[in-house]
């Protein structure tokens, strides 16, 4: 089963902090790390200079969908950034850790 990295911008450290409380405490993801970033994009054709709160989250390939249905219900933004990419290379004893701290929900 495929480890995933997870990749959230929020607007605020409040917000990060109630995601990353939430998806650890109901085993969506096995750790967040948090960090303040300066963001830059377009946003309804106009350019956005904002700071924000990232957050970067592990979970399994099985996990993704309920984590992801989970922080949208959680985050403030409309469309919310949420990527996803698989860790080709790690320590396999952390694999395994990340792989028995969460599990899946229908």
């Amino acid at each position: 089963m495929p480890v995933l990295t997870v990749y959230v911008t929020c607007a605020s450290k409040k917000e990060a902090e109630t995601i990353a409380e939430t998806v650890v405490k109901e085993r969506l993801a096995a750790c967040a790390n948090l960090f303040p970033v300066q963001s830059m994009y377009s946003w309804k054709n106009k350019p956005v200079k904002k700071k924000e709160w990232a957050l970067l989250l592990k979970t399994t390939d099985a996990c993704y969908p309920s984590l992801e249905r989970r922080i949208k219900r959680l985050h403030s933004y409309d469309l919310p950034c949420i990527v996803a990419w698989k860790d080709e290379k790690g320590d396999a004893a952390y694999a395994a850790w990340v792989r028995k701290s969460v599990h899946s929900v229908a």
